[in-house]
């Protein structure tokens, strides 16, 4: 079955060496030197195609990017008919209705003692996930090899956003300092931090964070970092107790060795856990009993009980904001009062909303820690989304959806 043979690619248009001479090309009789070489090429092809088989069909597209296409005349001899072709299977399919498939009962693994756990707070953000992404990423440590990247992922601009803000409030410690810093001040100080930053950096990927590239990362960095201490000198006066802390952190059975991105206290003595995000982020991933993102009600049970208020930073350009949960109006700018938000009616209380945390953590740690790793993600699909799991925990061959293929979604 030969296809393609359209007026406008059959026969081929003549391709003279460009090398050669054309009159020397002509003379010597070399193929394509000429319109009539290239014909006779073609009639010579089609020659040795007909001869190739017992039947032999010659083809032709009857549209191409909206063009209505004619058959060559080199074949417009020929009957014209609609051969009948076999259903083929897909051969994929195929190849995967051969297997069998064993169902087994999500065993669980052997419970773990209380020794400190490796992964920190995701390790609680994957259980609530899907116990089967927390038993294998942290404990059977079948985590996809990271893929290579040019530039720097967003996991490295979002260390390097954390790093320039955590120096810059390590030498200012409060509010009155930052309001009272001068502008050339505050310059040398935001390009010392990124400097401070890059250079960090640079030691892992020397190959990378340098030049005209490095220039202009360190003006982002410069740029997202001014921006967020607008959004600081929005509050009432504070003082920042902690940057960068590390804290030995226990639930449930589980001992964590995490860091604090900042604890603020207010001028009346009210703690504040703040957590950089340079994504979204939003009130709601923190509650209901499977957390999106545990990490700060953690912080606040573990180790700032007092704390009364835990919210994101998130440093985006374009959308500068805090998102969390106070218990009082007056502690972070456009952050309500919990009872006066739409999460104020499931907790009235600020103490409620701890103990709701409390109980719903101790319960995810203790469910790790007792080897619960069943295939249960909190919402198919968009839990499995991302996950490089799924060659593991089949989850789609249990739910009973075809294979399909990620890059043509066939």
């Amino acid at each position: 079955w030969v296809m393609g043979l359209d007026d406008e690619h059959w026969p081929q248009p003549h391709r003279p060496n460009p090398f050669l001479p054309l009159a020397v090309q002509r003379d010597a009789g070399l193929p394509q030197s000429s319109a009539a070489e290239a014909l006779a090429a073609s009639r010579a092809a089609m020659a040795r195609w007909c001869e190739a088989a017992g039947e032999v069909v010659l083809s032709h597209p009857l549209q191409e990017e909206g063009r209505e296409l004619r058959a060559s005349a080199l074949i417009a001899h020929i009957p014209a008919g609609t051969p009948e072709s076999p259903a083929y299977s897909d051969l994929r399919n195929a190849v995967h209705a051969l297997g069998g498939l064993e169902c087994r009962a999500d065993d669980p693994l052997p419970p773990i003692d209380g020794t400190v756990v490796a992964g920190g707070t995701v390790l609680l953000k994957d259980q609530s996930a899907c116990p089967f992404r927390a038993a294998a990423r942290h404990r059977l440590r079948a985590d996809a090899p990271a893929a290579p990247h040019a530039g720097l992922d967003a996991l490295e601009r979002g260390t390097l956003v954390h790093q320039v803000l955590a120096r810059v409030w390590e030498v200012l410690r409060d509010s009155e300092a930052l309001h009272a810093i001068d502008e050339a001040g505050l310059q040398a100080l935001l390009e010392g931090a990124a400097d401070a930053a890059m250079a960090r950096l640079r030691r892992e990927r020397p190959a990378t964070v340098h030049g005209r590239f490095a220039e202009i990362e360190k003006r982002r960095l410069i740029g997202l970092a001014r921006s967020w201490l607008d959004q600081d000198r929005k509050r009432d006066g504070f003082r920042v107790l902690a940057v960068e802390d590390q804290r030995d952190m226990a639930i449930g059975g589980l001992q964590f060795r995490t860091r604090l991105d900042r604890v603020d206290e207010s001028a009346d003595g009210r703690r504040i856990i703040l957590d950089y995000k340079t994504g979204k982020a939003s009130a709601a991933d923190m509650l209901g009993a499977r957390p999106e993102e545990p990490q700060l009600p953690l912080y606040l049970l573990s180790a700032e009980p007092e704390a009364v208020a835990v919210a994101f930073a998130q440093v985006r350009a374009g959308s500068m904001a805090y998102a969390g949960l106070a218990r009082d109006a007056d502690l972070l700018p456009g952050i309500k009062a919990l009872p006066d938000t739409r999460h104020g009616r499931e907790y009235p209380q600020w103490t409620g909303l701890v103990e709701a945390w409390r109980a719903d953590l101790d319960r995810i740690a203790r469910e790790f820690a007792a080897g619960v790793a069943s295939v249960d993600p909190k919402r198919y699909p968009q839990t499995c989304q991302y996950c490089d799991m799924q060659p593991l925990c089949r989850v789609r061959e249990r739910l009973g959806e075809p294979i399909t293929d990620a890059e043509s979604g066939e």
